[in-house]
C-alpha cells in the first residue's frame, strides 16, 4: 500500500531588478534637436585644450539630455511573465 502525502509548498521569494531607462518621445527628440541647432557652441570651440572642449560639450549636452529625456526606473520581478514589458 502506498500513501501519498501532499508537499507543503513554501512561497517563493521574488527578486526585484531595477533598471533605469530614458524613454525617447518624438516631441522631446524634436526639442532636443532644436536645442542642438540653436545652441551657441562658441564656448566649446574657443576652449584651449581638447579636454576643456570635451568637458564643456558634455556639460551642455548632458544637462539638456537630463531635461528633455527624463530618467525612469522600471522594476522587474523574477516571476514576471515573458510578455510583461516596460511598455505595458
Amino acid at each position: 500500500m502506498v500513501i501519498w502525502t501532499s508537499k507543503i509548498q513554501q512561497p517563493q521569494k521574488t527578486s526585484i531588478k531595477k533598471v533605469t531607462v530614458r524613454p525617447i518621445k518624438p516631441a522631446a527628440l524634436g526639442s532636443f534637436h532644436g536645442f542642438l541647432a540653436s545652441c551657441n557652441w562658441i564656448d566649446v570651440t574657443c576652449a584651449s585644450s581638447v579636454d576643456d572642449k570635451l568637458e564643456k560639450f558634455l556639460t551642455a549636452t548632458n544637462t539638456m539630455i537630463n531635461e528633455f529625456f527624463l530618467a525612469k526606473t522600471i522594476r522587474f520581478h523574477s516571476n514576471d511573465n515573458f510578455f510583461m514589458t516596460s511598455k505595458i
